[in-house]
């Protein structure tokens, strides 16, 4: 489907008047005949045939008027060759007519079908036939293809479209292009004339893994938008039926405040009437006041005709399904006579949600119908359908939701609901970029942490405050440090990631987090996603943990992360990199659970819309995670010592077992503030950290709806 403005130009390209026959090689002969030399006035044949020529006797005349002096510019049809006298057929496409051309028989030499000519002589009446001749023609030139395919016969359009380049010689198909160049011109007069604006010009482009030889017409099928809500549409129906070719012209016009549904009528029928006006030089009366009628009064006709045995219909006439083909041409054979009828009033359940419903005089009954129409003509059946559109937005709301459709849906809520729109790998994606950005860049900071909640740590790891310890780390162990074990968290925090965020979107969608768009609040289903997410990532997460967080303590003796992971595997086993797995899920299941609901409330107050804004999703991350990570703190304590025991040089730090016994060591030695040691480099550490995975993951989301769109 194409706009008006693209329409004109492909019409003006194929109904450009033609004056030679080819581009390639040709041969030129030049014939002067004995008349006198006059300046010719050029004239297509369709205008031609339609002044009247000059007779016999007014041959001198004509001779010496220019006026009587024609110049055609055709093609070759047909060639007759007699004794003393040779005929040519010529058409330019204007009509399906042929003009005659009467010549001397060595004038001829050259002419063949398809042969592009431009001839000069005189416009006259034939003397022993009744159809018009150019009679003592002037040829002033040749312009001759060395080869064209096409023969004097018939030729099946399936072979003709083998031949784009030369099927417009035929006079069919020239004078549909002109037709259609006409058609597309009177149209575009028309809506001019009444201040209409033309739509933009776009173009639908196929993929290119499709392989058109296999797919055409099969499947897949490519379709445009199909919208109504939009200026330019087109249907997505099975366009491989008689009804629906596979490429087609539609015009889409727009009325603004109006509503009567007569009034749009009425622009289609003035329409209709002046490009028909305008293309048959006269003015027809196409459609008459009694030519309109409403579905019921359609269906009842057709239902008396089947039960009068007029006519036998392949499917039962219903008000509730519709006109099908073979109701429509019934009704224009009948109804409209063989003239177009309007068909109004369809039943609402059959129709799209926009469409207003009918008023109540113009309704047929008491049942609901809605405000469109289909002008039905014979042949075609239908060939133009409208409809008043609904602008009340609570009447709106309530037709969408008896479609079944969700009013309270936002344009993007696929942007929400990532999983029934997208595969798991880009889930996998999105986490796994949001990980590995949160980590690396934080990572110093974590280390701080890490040194800072150690029990009884050497006198060169025990620092005063964050600034000190960076400072400290910086001077004595080189800025190196602050990174050491960032392997870890590269090699870790991605499949973990992955994990996590696939696991927590799947989850959500499940629980029903996606229901009601940004309007809608559900703790529940966030709370339940995001302790999904961490079982799931922790399990794959928590060995990474450990060694990097043997790495980060003061003295550490591991050289890479191969190494720690050796190590710790040969002198304590594989239930190491699990130990301190129960207590992790202790701290990071509410930890992320308050998490979640606190982003997602954060986040749909902060942004009703639901469209990627990256300062919100980083102001809601940051506050999330700064409110989760303070109240879980004293668990996080517990984590670290479960979890650097291996490395500790305090043999009741060493040999501790679990959570309560940590718990208790903490207690006795620090009281109550020791399950808080390390509370500002953890929230200094988790704000940016969470801000920078959701910024990060939201983005990542983003870019991926962007390319699927």
């Amino acid at each position: 489907m194409q706009s008006l403005l693209q329409r004109r130009r492909l019409a003006a390209f194929a109904a450009a008047p033609v004056r030679l026959a080819s581009s390639t090689t040709t041969t030129s002969t030049t014939t002067t005949s004995t008349t006198t030399t006059t300046t010719a006035r050029e004239s297509n044949i369709a205008r031609l045939l339609r002044r009247p020529p000059s007779t016999a006797a007014d041959t001198s005349a004509s001779a010496s008027d220019p006026g009587g002096t024609v110049t055609v510019n055709a093609f070759v049809r047909s060639v007759r060759k007699q004794k003393r006298i040779a005929f040519a057929a010529l058409g330019d496409g204007s009509t399906l007519k042929s003009l005659q051309v009467v010549m001397k028989p060595e004038q001829a030499q050259g002419l063949s079908t398809g042969v592009g000519v431009t001839v000069s002589g005189q416009w006259l009446a034939s003397r022993t036939l009744p159809q018009h001749q150019l009679w003592d023609i002037r040829l002033t030139e040749y312009r001759i293809s060395q080869t064209y395919p096409l023969q004097k016969k018939y030729h099946s359009p399936e072979f003709l479209r083998t031949l784009p380049h030369l099927r417009t010689r035929l006079p069919f198909n020239s004078l549909m292009l002109r037709l259609r160049s006409q058609t597309i011109a009177h149209v575009t007069h028309f809506f001019a004339q009444q201040d209409f604006g033309a739509g933009d010009v776009f173009t639908t482009a196929v993929q290119n893994m499709s392989n058109r030889e296999e797919d055409f017409f099969r499947s897949p099928k490519y379709l445009t938008v199909s919208s109504q809500l939009h200026l330019e549409a087109l249907a997505q129906s099975k366009s491989d039926t008689p009804r629906h070719l596979s490429e087609f012209y539609m015009l889409e016009a727009e009325v603004s405040f109006t509503d009567s549904l007569e009034d749009v009528m009425d622009i289609v029928e003035n329409m209709l009437r002046d490009v028909a006006q305008l293309l048959l030089a006269r003015s027809p009366d196409w459609v008459k006041d009694e030519e309109h009628t409403g579905l019921i009064r359609a269906v009842t006709c057709l239902q008396d005709a089947a039960a009068e045995g007029k006519v036998v219909f392949e499917y039962k006439p219903s008000f509730d399904d519709g006109l099908q083909a073979e109701h429509e041409r019934y009704l224009a054979d009948n109804i409209g006579q063989g003239g177009p009828v309007f068909v109004t009033d369809y039943p609402r359940a059959v129709k799209p949600f926009y469409m207003a419903p009918s008023r109540t005089e113009s309704s047929n009954s008491g049942l609901p119908t809605v405000a469109c129409f289909d002008l039905i003509v014979p042949e075609i059946c239908e060939l133009v359908g409208g409809s008043l559109r609904e602008h009340r937005l609570p009447e709106l709301l309530a037709a969408m939701e008896s479609h079944g459709i969700s009013p309270h849906k936002q344009p993007d809520e696929h942007y929400e609901s990532l999983p029934p729109n997208y595969s798991l790998s880009a889930n996998m994606l999105a986490g796994a970029f949001a990980g590995i950005a949160e980590h690396s860049v934080m990572y110093p900071i974590d280390l701080l942490k890490t040194r800072m909640q150690v029990a009884n740590p050497s006198p060169a790891a025990m620092y005063t405050g964050i600034s000190n310890a960076m400072i400290t780390i910086t001077r004595l162990e080189g800025f190196r440090t602050l990174w050491r074990g960032v392997s870890s968290v590269v090699m870790g925090a991605g499949p973990a990631h992955a994990v996590y965020f696939a696991t927590y979107e799947a989850v959500k969608h499940a629980a029903g987090g996606n229901e009601g768009g940004q309007q809608e609040h559900h703790p529940f289903a966030a709370a339940l996603s995001g302790a999904a997410a961490t079982i799931a990532s922790d399990a794959l997460m928590n060995p990474f943990d450990v060694m990097k967080q043997r790495m980060q303590i003061h003295g550490s003796i591991y050289k890479s992360l191969p190494h720690c992971a050796r190590s710790v595997f040969r002198n304590e086993g594989l239930s190491a990199f699990y130990v301190s797995y129960p207590t992790t899920l202790c701290m990071t299941v509410p930890f992320t659970a308050l998490q979640f609901v606190a982003y997602e409330s954060l986040s749909k107050s902060m942004n009703p819309t639901g469209r990627w804004d990256p300062y919100t999703h980083c102001a809601a991350g940051g506050l999330a995670g700064g409110l989760a990570a303070g109240v879980t703190t004293p668990l996080d304590v517990i984590k670290t010592i479960l979890q650097t025991r291996g490395s500790a040089t305090d043999p009741e730090l060493r040999n501790v077992k679990g959570l309560w016994q940590a718990a208790k060591i903490i207690k006795r030695r620090d009281g109550w503030r020791g399950f808080f040691r390390g509370l500002k480099p953890r929230i200094v550490t988790t704000m940016p950290s969470t801000a920078i995975c959701w910024t990060a993951y939201e983005m990542a989301k983003a870019f991926f709806i962007a390319q699927n769109e």
